[in-house]
């Protein structure tokens, strides 16, 4: 089982990297030779060679194809499985953000960021959590939309840290309510789909907060292959 640690006192991971970038900057630039990236919010120790060479975090969708009905009102709606396996380091995950796509009239075309048309993801998805299976813990969330917290017209924002033992692989499944919102017409349809390297922050845990790269070899894609289509 993964392991949580606490979110309210905890240091986000951009000031956790922010606090060793000083001491790697010093060591780099005493062997001679130093190139950063700008503040993007890419992993731009990653790429410089600072961090472990053979340590990373790799996240696959493994969401069967295709697509579930769901009706308004309908709870824990799966809308996505993600395989997660840390290498080479334990690895603690601290933002987990998924970007939502919508679209309006099913088609084989790729599908919006939020908002199609008249149909928001945030009108309709709720109490999204995200947890192990198969044994149901809710490892992050759950997230509301606005009023409530969590959700961005674009995204799921999961922000419950949680650390993975080197070796360790789990997998997580993404729960939503559907609101009592109609479709706009006959359907709708909502997916999710992870891209990087923004939506997943990964370091060492404490006290190196190494960054930790990313990998998404097997993404939901878009169009993607599995999607939530909400019916009358």
């Amino acid at each position: 089982m993964p392991t949580l640690i606490g979110t309210k006192t905890k240091i986000s991971t951009k000031t956790a990297v922010a606090l060793v970038a000083g001491a790697l900057i010093l060591a780099a630039a005493a062997a001679g030779g130093i190139s950063l990236r700008n503040k993007s919010g890419n992993s731009f120790f990653g790429t410089q060679g600072y961090g472990p060479s053979r340590s990373y975090l790799e996240v696959k969708f493994l969401t069967r194809n295709g697509f579930i009905t769901a009706q308004p009102g309908d709870t824990s709606v799966n809308l996505g499985r993600y395989r997660l396996r840390a290498v080479g380091s334990d690895v603690a995950i601290s933002d987990f953000n998924i970007p939502m796509l919508v679209q309006d009239i099913v088609s084989s075309t790729p599908f919006a960021l939020g908002t199609d048309g008249p149909v928001n993801a945030t009108d309709h998805l709720t109490n999204c959590a995200l947890k192990d299976f198969p044994s149901g813990t809710t490892i992050s969330g759950p997230v509301f939309p606005p009023p409530g917290t969590g959700m961005t017209p674009t995204v799921m924002q999961f922000d419950d840290d949680f650390t993975l033992a080197a070796g360790q692989t789990m997998k997580l499944q993404l729960f939503c309510d559907m609101t009592l919102a109609p479709p706009n017409g006959l359907n709708d349809a909502f997916a999710v789909d992870i891209g990087l390297p923004n939506n997943i922050a990964a370091v060492e845990p404490p006290p190196s907060y190494a960054p930790i790269t990313v990998t998404l070899p097997s993404p939901n894609g878009n169009p993607p292959r599995a999607y939530v289509l909400l019916t009358q």
